[in-house]
């Protein structure tokens, strides 16, 4: 299983975004406010599977050590969750990773006007063998 991702900048943005929400004022103008709450909406999804995915790697770790001690019983019992703990693990991951190629996709669109953004998805794809990055 590969390690997930570092996205401390992620949690940063998360908070960034919150402040900025709290704050009575951006609500005078109705689309910002509308994309930022999706913004932040994005990324309390992508840190809750996170989170998630942390606290069954924590629980995996746990039920190997138990497995490793001699009591049989909880052993068998551990080994039996394994499996389901290692398939939770990779469906979170894959989230975790759907999550980032999103929010990478939203900055690209931000960063290129509407008429070129497809013409920027093309060549982005072009470059790396048929996937957006």
């Amino acid at each position: 299983m590969n390690a997930l991702p570092n996205i401390d900048k992620f949690r940063k943005r998360a908070g960034e975004l919150e402040a900025e929400l709290a704050n009575p004022a951006v609500y005078s103008d109705q689309r910002r406010a509308g994309d930022l709450a999706r913004e932040l909406q994005h990324l309390k999804k992508l840190l809750g599977n996170y989170s998630a995915a942390e606290a069954v790697q924590k629980q995996m770790a746990e039920n190997k050590e138990l497995i490793a001690s001699g009591d049989t019983e909880m052993a068998e019992l551990a080994r039996g969750e394994l499996d389901d703990l290692q398939r939770k693990l990779e469906k979170l991951y894959r989230d975790v990773q759907l999550g980032l190629v999103v929010r990478a996709r939203a900055a690209m669109r931000r960063l290129c006007s509407r008429e070129t953004f497809f013409a920027c998805t093309a060549v982005t794809r072009t470059r790396n063998g048929g996937r957006l990055k």
